[in-house]
């Protein structure tokens, strides 16, 4: 008997530093959403990338060219241009 006793104090144990260990990790997930927010809001988007995405069109749908304007710091879409091309 000593030993299921022995292996559930071991078990509360672990399950006491799961539980810390969640609570930290929740305080750190929202402090690095707080600062994901604050930087989107303070950066100046000078400097920025164009990625472009082609989705093929079938037999009766367009080829669409989306031409997409991305900050390099924060990653936020700043412009979104679709162009609408022939059937394929």
């Amino acid at each position: 008997m000593d030993t299921t006793k022995d292996d559930n104090a071991k078990a509360l144990e672990i399950t006491k530093r799961i539980y810390i260990l969640t609570k930290r990790s929740n305080k750190i997930i929202n402090e690095i959403n707080t600062l994901y927010a604050e930087r989107v809001s303070v950066c100046t988007h000078t400097k920025t990338d164009i990625v472009k995405t082609v989705i093929e069109g079938g037999y009766l749908n367009r080829t669409e060219y989306i031409k997409t304007t991305v900050c390099s710091v924060c990653n936020k879409r700043l412009d979104v241009d679709t162009t609408i091309g022939g059937f394929a």
